[in-house]
C-alpha cells in the first residue's frame, strides 16, 4: 500500500491507454499471483513489467527480480 493507504501492484503495462490494467489473483497482494485484467480496446503491443523481492529465511537469502513480456493484442476478426 501506498502512503494514502491505495493498494499498489508491483509492476505496470504500457501502454496505459489499452484496456488492460495489472490485479492480484485474490484479496493477499503476498499470494505470488497477479493477473492481467480488462478488455483491450485496441490493438497494438502491450509491454508488462513485474518487478519484487523475495524474503530470506535462515538457510536461504533474500533476492529481488524483475521480468518483462511482451503481449501482442490483434484486431478482433470481423472489426471495421
Amino acid at each position: 500500500y501506498d502512503i494514502y493507504g491505495k493498494q499498489v501492484i508491483a509492476g505496470d503495462i504500457h501502454p496505459d491507454n489499452l484496456g488492460l490494467h495489472l490485479q492480484y489473483c485474490g484479496d493477499d497482494e503476498f499470494n505470488n499471483c497477479i493477473q492481467i485484467r480488462g478488455i483491450p480496446t485496441k490493438a497494438g503491443i502491450a509491454k508488462v513489467r513485474i518487478h519484487g523481492g523475495l524474503g530470506g529465511g535462515m538457510l536461504s537469502k533474500s533476492g529481488e527480480f524483475d521480468k518483462t513480456y511482451t503481449v501482442t493484442i490483434k484486431d478482433s476478426e470481423g472489426s471495421s
